[in-house]
């Protein structure tokens, strides 16, 4: 069964690529731009992933009903995930300074 998958992978590939490359050489890919798109979902996905955490977090603070052990989880939660927000802007930053700085803004 891998053999006739990774021959079946290995034929894909060695029929689709020179395809590929023979349309690239005609169409210049623009990889700044496909880097940027794949960025800018990446920071979407980023953000949806952090507001649904803290929406969760939320309501498990309601439902701890002050229980110490688990409103301590809960704190502890809080605070990874604003230092997850933290280190996320500040990659985010980091490529855009980087990205304006080679490619002249956006």
């Amino acid at each position: 069964m891998n053999k006739k998958i990774v021959l079946l992978s290995f034929l894909t590939l060695f029929f689709v690529l020179p395809a590929v490359m023979y349309a690239s050489s005609h169409y210049p890919i623009d990889f700044a731009a496909i880097l940027q798109r794949i960025i800018d979902i990446l920071w979407i996905i980023f953000w949806g992933i952090i507001i649904t955490a803290f929406i969760i977090i939320g309501i498990l603070y309601l439902t701890a009903q002050g229980d110490p052990g688990k409103v301590s989880k809960l704190n502890k939660a809080v605070i990874w995930g604003v230092i997850g927000v933290a280190v996320g802007i500040l990659a985010f930053s980091a490529y855009r300074i980087v990205y304006n700085l080679i490619f002249g803004g956006y």
